[in-house]
């Protein structure tokens, strides 16, 4: 009986003696068993500043937004794309980002007020699509991929893109299309060069016949230079006045669209449900 006695008693102390001893531990042991609890949950292997590097998700989340020069925007909308940019890092879409970009505060307030959700259609995540700006209508999937997606269709946009106008001569039209390999007969009367031209839902133009080649609005719009292929081009005074409103294809959710949106009180949620059709808002659970 002494005997298990006098083992309970030394069990006590040695338990007491705990917080003792592990005080007096070299700190950078310590410092060793905390890190194993702060290590990340989701880690992204990325580029950085041209190196390889791996960050914490919502470090890199912070500095892909900040990258990308979205500081300005409304709370919201910056709620908005830190989904957006979780959700292709979870589909293994993983971009650049900037060494030592500076990350303003309203830019971690967003990341950490979104903490680990993502977009997800039918379980997966989705293909999280961004562009600058439309004018009315977004773009659907197949009107620009060729193919449909269930949650990639065009969309309404509180937003009026600003026009930009562009002039070109006959000459230099004819060497556009030859420079793109197409053929093109100047001794055409001009307001014979543009036979016809067919319209997507968005308003965006799908075909066109210039000087006898069908071209696609979006290969046109890339041989003038165009931000998006939402354009009118109309033979005039010796040449053609093209003007083209919105940036980029159009597909998925509007930059200038979501900062409309959040600026008339629109929740993050209700920008991303707008801009993509029948997804979920979802909890990131992987180790």
């Amino acid at each position: 009986m002494k005997k298990y006695l006098a083992l309970f008693i030394v069990f006590c102390l040695v338990t007491l003696a705990v917080p003792d001893i592990y005080s007096m531990l070299p700190a950078s042991l310590r410092a060793e068993e905390k890190r194993g609890t702060d290590t990340p949950a989701y880690a992204v292997e990325c580029i950085c500043g041209g190196e390889k590097v791996t960050l914490p998700l919502e470090e890199y989340v912070c500095m892909a937004l900040a990258g990308r020069g979205y500081a300005d925007l409304p709370a919201e909308a910056l709620k908005a794309l830190a989904c957006i940019e979780r959700t292709r890092v979870i589909a293994g879409e993983v971009a650049a980002v900037e060494k030592d970009v500076s990350i303003p505060a309203n830019v971690s307030s967003a990341v950490k007020e979104t903490e680990n959700l993502y977009i997800s259609y039918g379980g997966a995540p989705i293909d999280a699509a961004v562009h600058q700006s439309s004018h009315l209508r977004t773009a659907g999937a197949d009107e620009v991929y060729g193919y449909a997606v269930p949650y990639l269709v065009s969309a309404e946009t509180p937003e009026e893109a600003p026009a930009c106008e562009k002039f070109f001569t006959s000459a230099e039209i004819a060497q556009l299309l030859k420079a793109n390999g197409y053929a093109c007969d100047e001794s055409l009367r001009l307001n014979a060069w543009l036979t016809y031209v067919s319209h997507t839902e968005s308003g965006r133009v799908g075909t066109a016949w210039l000087c006898g080649n069908r071209l696609s609005g979006s290969e046109l719009a890339r041989m003038l230079g165009l931000g998006s292929a939402c354009f009118d081009m109309v033979c005039e005074d010796g040449g053609f006045k093209v003007i083209c409103r919105g940036t980029g294809d159009g597909v998925g959710l509007s930059v200038l669209g979501a900062r409309v949106m959040a600026e008339k009180g629109s929740a993050f949620s209700e920008i991303l449900l707008h801009y993509f059709k029948g997804i979920d808002i979802s909890l990131n659970n992987t180790p």
